[in-house]
Order: C-alpha cells, then structure tokens, then sequence
C-alpha cells in the first residue's frame, strides 16, 4: 500500500512538474547568521509545487576572497546531499576570489512562490568568521571554464529537474555581517624578563587589534611593550569586519632577582660529583651552560672540572632577570697513556714487563676495574687485553689503558691446491693465486730455489709458496699444482635456418656442443647476448669454454631468415568497474551468470565510430559451451573487447579489427573456442589497442613486435611512458593506477557510458545523463525513481553487476565520480572536470 501510495505521489509530481514547467524560474540569495558564523544559501521560487524534483549535479557555486582558506567549505544544513564538490582558487581569470561549486545528489523540496526555502547552510574554513566580499556566482560576469587558470572547471549555478534537466536557476541577490567583541582573561599576568609586548596578550579569538581606549583612541602595534597596571582594550577585526564592542584587560608585570652563593665550589672525581650538589642560599635552583640562554642542566648531569655553571630561580611564575656563576673544581687522575695494540713474536717469549705506557711505573691488571694484578714476569698471551692503572698525588686513576697484545706465528699462506690457466692466455708465475697475496714460490717444499714472477707455468707442476707478515716467515709452505688448457672450436651445421615472424635469436643456434658465445667476427669482434636477434644472410661465429678457456678458433654459422609466419596474440587487461568492490584480484562476472552477454559480438560504428571493423565483417560469435566454462575461476568470461591492430608506421591507421571475449583474471581469449587468440595477415611489428563500450580504451605508445609466433602484451603493467598518449594532451593519464585488496596494476578508465571519447560527472555531455537515462526509461520503472535497478547489458552498468543503479548501495555513479575525482590531472577534485579524455587517435 506504501508504494502504491508512493508511485501515485510520483506520478502526481510528474504531472505538476509537466504542467508548470515551462516559463518558471527560481532565484538564490545568500544571508549570514552573526551567532553561529554560518552562511545560507536560500531558494526563491516564482511558483509553487509541493513536491518539485530537482536533479543530482545541481550546482551553485559560492565566491569568496582568495584571503580566504585554501580548503572546502564546511556544509551544514544539508538535506539533499549538497557537497564544495569542487574548488578553484585565485585563477589568473580573478585573481581576488576563490570559486566553489557546491552539488547535489538531487531530491523532493515543496516550493512555494515568493518564499524563500533553505538549500544549505555553510562556514569559511577553519573557523573564520566573517570575511568580505562572500557571494554567489554570477553567471553573466564571474569567469567561465576556459577562461585563464579555471581548470575546465564550469562553475555556471545551474538548478534542473530531474526528468527533462531544464536549468530553473533565474539570478540571485546579497545580504550584511556584524561582529561581537573579542573574549578573554581581564587581568593578565607577565614577566619582566620576557619583555611581553601588544602581541602576548591572549584572547580566544585570532585577528584581534588593542586599543588605548574603550572605543576610539590609537591602535597599539604588535611590538609595543606591555605596561605593568595599564588596561588595554581589544576590538575583533577579522578581514575588513570589526566588532561592535571591545574586551577591556588589565596587565601585571613581575621581576625575580638572581640566587646566591658561593662563587668557587670544590668536588672530587671519585665522589662523582653531579648538578644537584652546587649550593644557593635559596635552593631550588636551575643551572644553565651561559650567563643568559643556553641549555639548562639536570639535576644528575655531572659537574666537569673548572667549569662555570649559572644558577637561575623562579618566584611567581618568572624566572629571575640573572644568573648567579659557580666555578667547579673537580680533581681527576687520568688514566696512564700508551699504545693500545702492542705487537710481539712468540719466539721472544714476552712478557708483562715488556709492555710499555708513556708514565711508567704501571700496575696491570685482568680487568677494566678490579679484578687481579699480574706481576711483571707472567708471560704474555696472543690476543688478550691487559689494562693499566697509575697513582698520582695520592688519587688511583679514574680508569686503566687498555692493552691488546699480539704475539705472532706465522702459518703457511692459504689457497686452492689445484688451479687451472689457459694456454692463449701465456701464464705465468704471477698469476698463481692465494688468499694472502704477496708470496714467494719456489720448486721444493723446502729450500729449493725461488722462481721469478715472470717464469711461464708449466702444465702439470707442483709449485710451493711461502709469505712474510709482520716481520715473520711462514713456518711451511702451500703447494699449488697447475694445469694448462686449451680447448678446441665447436662444431655443427655451417648453414642454418630460421623463421623471422619467430624472432629467432643468438641462442637458437645449434652446436653439438652447446654453450657457446657467438661473435660478429672470426677472430676479436664483439659477443653477440643471447638474445641478440638473428639477422638473414649474416655470418655467426661460435666460440666454447672448457675448464674455464675458450676454444683458440671459431666456428661459422650461415643465417638465412624465412617469412611468412602465423602468431598468437596474448593481451591482459583489467576493467576498472568490474574490478570495482571486489578482494579477489579477479573481475567479477556478473553479466555471464545473469545471462546478460550476447553470443554475437556488440561493437559497431554505429555504436560509434571508435568501434568501426577494418578488414573484418564483425561476425565474431560465443557460444554457451564457452561462456558456462570455468566458472568459479579467473578463466570465466566477463564480456566482450574490441582490439584493434595498427600501421606500426601510421599509429591512426587501423588495418585490422576483431572481438574478443576477456577473462576474469584479465586474459583476452578467443570467442569461438575460449583458447588462445590467433591472427594472421599482419606484419611483423604493430600497434596494439584494447576497448570496451563502457571504459576508454589504450594502445601501446609503440609498436610491438612478434616473436617465436607469439606476441604478448600486459596493459595491467604497461607503464605511463610506454602507453599512448594523444599529442594534443600528452600529459593526460591513460590508464587507472588500481592499489586495491586482491589486486595492483593498471586498468581501463571506468564511466564512459555515452561511448564518447570522455568521462565527464558534472556539465554538458555528462555521462551520468546516460545512466540516469536508462534508469528512468526503464519498462519497469514505474516509479521513474533514480534507485531502480536496471538489469541488461547496458553501457550504464559501469561495475558491470547487470545492472544499472544510479542512487543507493552499489550504485554506478560512484565508480564514475570516483574515475573522475582520482584522475591524476584534475589537482582541483572537480566533479565538473572535462579534460578526462580517451588516449587513442580516432
């Protein structure tokens, strides 16, 4: 009964609305409320309707100050959804003013001619209260959308209803502010030392100028010191507005004067003497590093000999005008001083005794502190730490030298007993390798006679080799026996053939060996990669390495590159609606499970020209077999894209079209069979281009080129630089950068549903129209409401659920406005953005 009765209101209104529609008009006015600092944007109608519906994208935009923050209004009062959707600030058209576009979502008000109806209410941004100049857009005079530094952004007031979007909006008209006193402590308390001035006198409001009196009288600058018993009167003067009244305030000043005590002050090291033993005759004081600033110390901070330190005392809240100085004296005994790392030879058998300090006269000892005294005939230890510990004028030092000592042997040196050199290389002595470097080889173990680095190895020798370090002779020696290789060229076919659509490189060719490097000459030359392509009629040269040498010669290679080879082409892809509310990293499939995609393939030019067919009849079918398979999985299928392959010398020319159908996971599949993709009658290199009739569309912003009978490319990680951009706009974004649970990566634009080269929100062209069209024009939206779920294979379904939903949970709107507001380039979050455009040439 609820809804029957709904409908029958709806119905009503759409009659009221047809019968007064033409030839009325509605005018706004703006007032301030001086209690809550707010501002009212009100509606005056020259007719009345009880239950007018006025449309979503609704706007009328405020002008205030460009004095005014750089934020969002704050939207108050707001029944029907208006929101500072979008904002421009001292454009080059006006520098002076600020331009906020406030919109709606639509909704029902009762008008009634001649009274004023309140839309929205809004606040100046953090909390300013008043400034001058505040008004609304005037659509004859205030800049236009291609006027200097607007953005695009079209900030007409524009008010429609929401069945024929006739713009009702007639003019508006002005209104006055007033501002109270300021408020705040009446008598307020300073110190002398700080030299208060004007501008330390406090209030709860900012923008504040003091007076010398109550009203009228000389204004103070911010600069002027305070005077101890003067009243000082403050007016609020916030931009050009001043309070009515002004906030009367008394002012003390207070002065303390520096503690006392002695000046020299004595301390021993050993009672480790800290900032809280200094004595005031006051107490309670604070010591400071300078006379006046510097950094205060703490109370456990420890005093440093012959150091001055400045005590300082507050008494009524202020500190005192100056510091008392104490001198510390603390007596310290160092520690004895001498190398930290003493080196000895095992064979000289030290002992402490020949440890050595620049005192003498040192006592050793285990330990840093405490611990057990060696006597001087213990012998020393390789590796350990001794530490040493002095008198002096009756004080033990406050810490020991650590010593290190060293006692050293000298082993063999180290290294790989077997090491292996090539014959083209001409080794010699030098190159033979240990892990000490600087050795000494000879022909025995011991003894024997020392080879000179220049001596050629021989293959097969033992040779034995010996180091000094720190002053010793290793106690053996390390014996390397060496082996000489060489190693002959690879053999295999002299002529060799390959495919050239397969990209064939470097590494397809054949030895019987393998592991080989291919060279661009017999000899020298340069090493092709192995990826290297293979160029027809071009001669390769192939080199091996065995035990680590290359071969001494090369073996030719022959190439000759054939045509006429088929390939598959693989494209990913992602759609940013059907990723749109989903965790899975996977597209949702809605249209397939509903039975919404057609077996024949939906592009055509008269769609529009974007999608016209170039040699191809457009004739691509499904079938159910492949659209029930793999459901559940990534493999299902989503919907239908159009690609287009391009003159990779002429990126506007498209010399083939076909459909497909795209997968959940983003793979583009065949529409017969749901396998892989085959093309043929193309050349070598192209470009390539992905759309759909409800997201823009991208193409490689270079060629691609076909290999081993595949090409391949992945628009879900093309970068920026390498997607088309249009010379006209080359800094547009071609594609959404998605960071989403389940999924990272690039995707097609979402919101195109009017199959434009744009996505627009708000203005002219807009393509919510088109949803909000295909809503209403629905056979079974009786109601003709705006949150009536549409279902079908229509471009307005822009999550591709099945179906179109312009207001409520899960409606399209959002993804569109979302498209919009994210897009890189609109810096001002316009909703009326309109250089969101296609990156394909048409």
């Amino acid at each position: 009964m609820k809804i029957l009765k709904l409908r029958i209101i709806i119905l009503f209104t759409m009659l009221i609305s047809t019968t007064y529609f033409y030839g009325q008009n509605v005018e706004f006015t703006i007032k301030f409320d001086e209690t809550s600092c707010t501002y009212g944007v009100y509606a005056t109608p020259d007719f009345t309707n009880p239950a007018f519906i006025f449309a979503g994208g609704s706007q009328i935009s405020i002008v205030v100050p460009a004095s005014v923050d750089d934020t969002t209004l704050d939207i108050e009062a707001n029944t029907y959804g208006w929101a500072d959707s979008s904002q421009i600030y001292a454009p080059a058209a006006d520098t002076s003013s600020d331009f906020h576009g406030v919109s709606a979502n639509g909704g029902v008000v009762s008008f009634t001619s001649g009274v004023e109806l309140l839309m929205f209410s809004f606040e100046l941004p953090n909390s300013a209260c008043c400034a001058p100049g505040v008004r609304l857009f005037d659509n004859a005079t205030d800049p236009q959308s291609t006027d200097s530094g607007m953005g695009g952004g079209d900030f007409n007031n524009y008010f429609a209803d929401a069945l024929l979007f006739t713009d009702y909006y007639n003019g508006n008209y002005n209104n006055t502010i007033s501002i109270p006193a300021p408020t705040g402590d009446a008598a307020q308390a300073f110190c002398t030392i700080d030299s208060p001035t004007v501008s330390s006198l406090v209030t709860n409001e900012a923008d504040v100028v003091w007076y010398d009196q109550s009203s009228g009288g000389t204004a103070y600058t911010g600069t002027d010191n305070l005077v101890s018993g003067t009243t000082y009167y403050g007016a609020l003067e916030p931009g050009s507005c001043v309070s009515s009244s002004r906030l009367a305030v008394t002012v003390t000043l207070n002065t303390t004067a520096a503690p006392t005590g002695d000046a020299i002050q004595n301390f021993c090291s050993q009672d480790t003497p800290t900032v809280a033993d200094l004595v005031t005759n006051e107490g309670s004081t604070t010591w400071y590093n300078q006379a006046s600033g510097g950094t205060a110390y703490i109370s456990t901070d420890a005093l440093n000999d012959g150091t001055i330190y400045y005590g300082e005392i507050t008494a009524n809240g202020c500190v005192s005008t100056s510091r008392l100085a104490v001198t510390a004296n603390v007596y310290t005994t160092a520690a004895p001083t001498g190398d930290a790392t003493q080196n000895f030879c095992s064979q000289d058998s030290p002992t402490i005794a020949d440890l050595v300090t620049n005192q003498g006269n040192v006592t050793w000892y285990n330990q840093a502190s405490g611990g057990t005294a060696y006597i001087s005939t213990d012998a020393l230890n390789d590796g350990t730490t001794y530490y040493g510990e002095i008198t002096t004028n009756g004080c033990v030092s406050t810490s020991r030298l650590a010593v290190t000592a060293n006692v050293y042997t000298i082993a063999a040196p180290t290294g790989d007993a077997t090491q292996n050199f090539c014959s083209q290389d001409t080794p010699t002595v030098a190159d033979l390798v240990t892990n000490e470097g600087s050795v000494t080889w000879y022909n025995q173990a011991s003894g024997g006679i020392a080879y000179a680095g220049t001596d050629a190895l021989s293959d097969g020798t033992t040779y034995y080799g010996e180091i000094t370090a720190n002053g010793c002779v290793s106690t053996s020696r390390l014996a390397v026996t060496v082996n000489v290789y060489s190693t002959a060229a690879p053999t295999g076919s002299a002529s060799q053939s390959f495919c050239g659509y397969d990209s064939p490189t470097v590494a397809d060719l054949v030895t019987n060996e393998g592991s080989t490097t291919w060279y661009n000459q017999v000899s020298g030359g340069t090493a092709y990669a192995s990826t290297d392509a293979l160029v027809t009629s071009t001669t390769y040269y192939g080199e091996i390495t065995e035990n680590g040498c290359v071969s001494t010669s090369r073996f030719a290679v022959a190439v000759t590159l054939t045509t006429n080879c088929d390939i598959t082409l693989n494209i990913k892809m992602m759609l940013h609606g059907a990723l749109s509310g989903t965790t899975d990293g996977l597209m949702r499939d809605d249209l397939r499970t509903g039975g919404h995609i057609p077996e024949e393939q939906p592009y055509s030019s008269t769609l529009n020209a974007r999608f016209t067919h170039v040699n191809n009849t457009g004739d691509e079918t499904t079938n159910s077999t492949v659209l029930a398979a793999n459901d559940g999985t990534g493999d299902a299928v989503v919907d239908w894209v159009f690609i287009e392959i391009r003159n990779p010398l002429d990126d506007t020319e498209v010399i083939k079209t076909m459909s497909a159908l795209v997968q959940r996971d983003g793979d583009v599949v065949d529409a017969a069979t749901g396998g892989a993709l085959r093309i043929s009658s193309v050349p070598e290199t192209f470009y390539v281009a992905v759309k759909h009739r409800n997201h823009f569309g991208a193409m490689t912003a270079n060629p691609i080129t076909a290999s081993m009978g595949l090409a391949s490319i992945d628009f879900t990680s093309l970068s920026d630089a390498n997607t088309y951009h249009l010379s006209t706009s080359p800094d547009n974004v071609a594609m959404y950068d998605v960071d989403m649970t389940g999924y990272t990566g690039k995707a097609l634009f979402a919101g195109n549903a009017n199959y434009d080269n744009k996505i627009k929100y708000d203005g002219v062209n807009n393509d919510r129209q088109t949803m909000g069209s295909q809503v209403l024009s629905d056979p079974g939206n009786t109601g003709q409401v705006l949150n009536f779920n549409s279902e079908g294979y229509l471009s307005g379904d822009i999550n591709m659920d099945g179906t179109v939903k312009y207001d409520g949970v899960g409606n399209e709107r959002q993804v569109m406005q979302n498209s919009v507001l994210t897009y890189p380039l609109n810096t001002g979050n316009l909703n009326n953005y309109n250089n969101m455009i296609e990156q394909i040439p048409q």
